[in-house]
Formats: structure tokens, sequence, C-alpha cells
């Protein structure tokens, strides 16, 4: 038996009804779909949107995309995590794409929390310091 397994997409559905072979749905794509609607919502389903999950979700991305896109961030939860003795590993971001990545890009920031933590505390410290230098200067 020789079958094909396809997304959703219109485009990949008929190409894949011209072919002789059957075909089938990815389920872990399925899956990413119906997950990715529990959590955003979906008007054409008439499903709503459970804001909580979706502000945790936008926080941590948000936390992560600062992490990552700053070396001086990185050495800082590096060291943080040194000293906690904890095994540093490299943040990671979701990807739109990937159906597991917002999953694995919360599983991460958890097994990092500590040190993420220090770091984040660290740097609403240093940003309140600057804000009140400013305050006084001027």
């Amino acid at each position: 038996m020789i079958s094909i397994t396809t997304d959703q997409g219109s485009n990949i559905k008929k190409a894949a009804s011209e072919l002789p072979f059957k075909s089938s749905v990815c389920y872990a794509h399925l899956l990413q779909n119906c997950i990715k609607e529990a959590f955003s919502g979906s008007k054409k389903r008439k499903i709503p949107q459970n804001d909580s999950i979706v502000r945790i979700i936008e926080k941590s991305r948000e936390i992560c995309r600062k992490i990552r896109k700053s070396p001086k961030y990185q050495l800082m939860l590096q060291e943080h995590l040194n000293m906690l003795g904890i095994k540093y590993k490299k943040i990671k971001l979701d990807i739109v794409t990937r159906w597991d990545s917002t999953y694995m890009m919360i599983e991460r920031l958890l097994q990092l929390k500590d040190g993420v933590g220090s770091v984040l505390s660290k740097l609403f410290t240093e940003k309140n310091r600057i804000s009140e230098q400013k305050k006084k200067e001027s």
C-alpha cells in the first residue's frame, strides 16, 4: 500500500487527489491546528480566545526574544545558572511552522526559570536605576 500524508492546505489536497495514491491527513499538523485554535480562538468555529493562555505565551515569547537577542543577557543567564548549579541550555523561541515549538519554548523557559528570574530581576533593577537617574538629571 502506498499513501501520501498531507497537511490541510487546499493546494496540497488537490495535488494529492490527482496522484494514484491514497492520501491521509498529518495528525501532528491537525493536532497543532486544534491547539492553535484552542488558544487563539476561531471566529469561523465560534471558539472564544483563551486570553490568559495567550498572555502567558506572548509574555514567554517576549522574554525569550529579549534574552536571545542580547549576548549580554545570554552571558548573564549563563553566569546565574552556573552559580545555581544548573546546566546552561540555549533559550528556545517558537516558530509558527513548527508544531511543537511553543511547547518546547515554554518547557525550556521552565527548565531555566531560576536563572531567567534572576536575569529579569537584575534587568528590572537596572531599568529602574536608569529611570531614576534621568529624573534627577531633569
